[in-house]
């Protein structure tokens, strides 16, 4: 498999790609033109795809993580234990990003907004006080630390 990569697709659709993004939860409900002929100098095949296609491959589109995997496991077949350590984590790091953009975890945004939503302090007027903000930043604080849990989070964040 050729190490290049190539990802150039039309300006234009760059920048439209840049409009989908900015919906609120473009992470799930847009799809994005890409490049699925990523392996090759040709004219580019450009199709619309979800962020989790794009990532974990669609039909004969291997998806980008999915690649690296592949390269990981070709590069390290006569690896050491600290190599497959590494492996490992790339794996615990996909299952997360695949749960998040297949729908089975909330995005970051989701979750704040559904802690600030759920805060005994937030009056459902759009303004966060300054109890509910620092409430927000302690637990991700703590969540990031491993001194709190939440069933969203994979524990590779406490690591």
């Amino acid at each position: 498999m050729d190490n290049k990569i190539n990802l150039y697709i039309p300006m234009s659709l760059v920048m439209e790609n840049f409009e989908r993004a900015h919906c609120v939860d473009a992470v799930r409900t847009q799809k994005f033109y890409w490049r699925t002929n990523i392996f090759d100098e040709g004219e580019p095949n450009i199709k619309e795809l979800s962020l989790h296609e794009i990532l974990f491959g669609s039909g004969e589109y291997i998806g980008l993580l999915n690649h690296i995997k592949s390269r990981l496991l070709e590069k390290c077949s006569k690896c050491d234990k600290v190599s497959f350590k590494y492996i490992n984590l790339v794996e615990e790091v996909n299952r997360f990003v695949s749960d998040i953009t297949s729908g089975k975890r909330l995005t970051l945004a989701q979750w704040q907004r559904e802690y600030v939503d759920k805060h005994p302090d937030y009056e459902h007027n759009s303004i966060l006080s300054k109890k509910v903000m620092d409430d927000l930043v302690l637990k991700l604080n703590d969540i990031s630390k491993g001194v709190a849990s939440d069933p969203n989070f994979y524990p590779i964040f406490s690591k």
